[in-house]
């Protein structure tokens, strides 16, 4: 546990309440606004609790994933905990960026521990080599 940070800038980066981290937690959600079950780490001031920082659970996995659209003209590279719910929505057009191209099919994986590492992962393919790397893939 980290005492005094704070994971969002709104809170000023540090507790006020001393030793105390529930109150510290009370203290961020008055500045910014109640939490919500799908964020969170978000509201959770005066703890190491993001979820780019822990790792999953009982074997889940973060993965990047790459997919290309039928005609093979478009790529699009992403992370999530479920490869087969993240494809659906690309292939529904959920995804804005990426509606005009449907549909997709999976061409690549990549299973991590931690999502800091999927991010990482998923920031190379978006690099200069990593987008050679997936022509490769590819073509």
């Amino acid at each position: 546990m980290v005492e005094g940070s704070c994971l969002l800038s709104s809170c000023g980066g540090n507790s006020t309440s001393g030793s105390n981290p529930d109150l510290s937690a009370k203290i961020c959600r008055a500045n910014f606004g109640e939490t919500s079950a799908s964020r969170p780490a978000i509201y959770d001031c005066g703890r190491m609790t993001s979820p780019l920082a822990r790792p999953r659970l009982k074997g889940n996995m973060y993965y990047v994933y790459i997919i290309l659209n039928e005609s093979k003209t478009r790529t699009y590279t992403g992370v999530t905990d479920n490869v087969e719910r993240r494809l659906d929505e690309h292939n529904i057009g959920k995804v804005k960026s990426s509606s005009p191209y449907r549909p997709y099919k999976v061409i690549h994986t990549e299973s991590f521990r931690t999502l800091s590492e999927a991010r990482r992962k998923e920031r190379f393919y978006k690099s200069t080599t990593g987008r050679r790397k997936l022509k490769e893939m590819v073509y």
